[in-house]
């Protein structure tokens, strides 16, 4: 639009045109938002991810490092538990009334669940 308002008042004189010149908005803060959200060069289709340039949003960026890199920060935190898990004998259950054991069997399910979550909520945003 800015080209516009620049081509029309190069032919200005005319009462008509001066006041449509006049009266158009440059949309200047609508510009500057897409030019800080979309990179250079977006893909062609909406469904390749990459649209959203990094930085312009901190959730955006969380969840797409989640989509990223989320299966190994779950594989790491499973690593991580089986090293602080004792051996376990073959046959006997150790944590069976274990309640700290079921909490942590718990918190294993609702992480994969939120891992669920924030997976589709990537795919909603990338899409």
């Amino acid at each position: 639009i800015p080209a516009i308002i620049t081509a029309l008042q190069d032919i200005s004189g005319d009462d008509g045109i001066d006041k449509i010149t006049g009266d158009l908005d440059p949309l200047t803060d609508i510009y500057d938002l897409i030019d800080k959200a979309i990179v250079e060069e977006p893909p062609l289709a909406i469904k390749e991810s990459g649209i959203i340039k990094d930085g312009f949003d901190a959730d955006i960026d969380h969840f797409r490092e989640a989509g990223t890199n989320g299966k190994q920060w779950l594989a790491q935190m499973e690593e991580e538990e089986k090293a602080s898990e004792p051996e376990q004998p073959l046959g006997e259950n150790l944590w069976e009334d274990d309640p700290e054991e079921s909490e942590l069997q718990a918190r294993r399910k609702v992480d994969e669940e939120n891992w669920r979550i924030v997976q589709q909520i990537i795919d909603e945003i990338e899409y």
